[in-house]
């Protein structure tokens, strides 16, 4: 498995992604190993994620636990079962889903 924190630094760093809903960008303001800071704008306010929380969240995509067609609901459950943080740090789902497809747009394909 290739190594995720580079590659995703290199995904959001200083980076606006877009969410799922048309009109929704989240834009990462500062990302290290502890944390990923995205700005508030009109619609929401700041987030801050745990970087493990993305890491899991991205493992789970590549372990085909679960998958894209998934509500956020059904991603923290099954996500939120071998996590190591509480259930509250995946609450962000719409963030972690920007996340993950940006990962995914930045990892070299095969």
């Amino acid at each position: 498995m290739p190594e995720i924190y580079p590659i995703l630094v290199s995904a959001l760093h200083n980076k606006t992604i877009s969410g799922k809903a048309k009109n929704k960008f989240y834009r990462c303001i500062h990302i290290d190993e502890h944390c990923i800071i995205f700005s508030g704008n009109e619609k929401s306010g700041k987030a801050m994620i745990p970087t493990e929380v993305a890491i899991e969240w991205i493992e789970a995509f590549m372990d085909e636990r679960v998958y894209d067609h998934f509500t956020g609901k059904e991603r923290v459950k099954i996500i939120g079962q071998d996590s190591k943080w509480s259930n509250y740090c995946h609450g962000f789902t719409s963030h972690m889903g920007a996340i993950v497809r940006a990962y995914f747009e930045n990892t070299p394909q095969k």
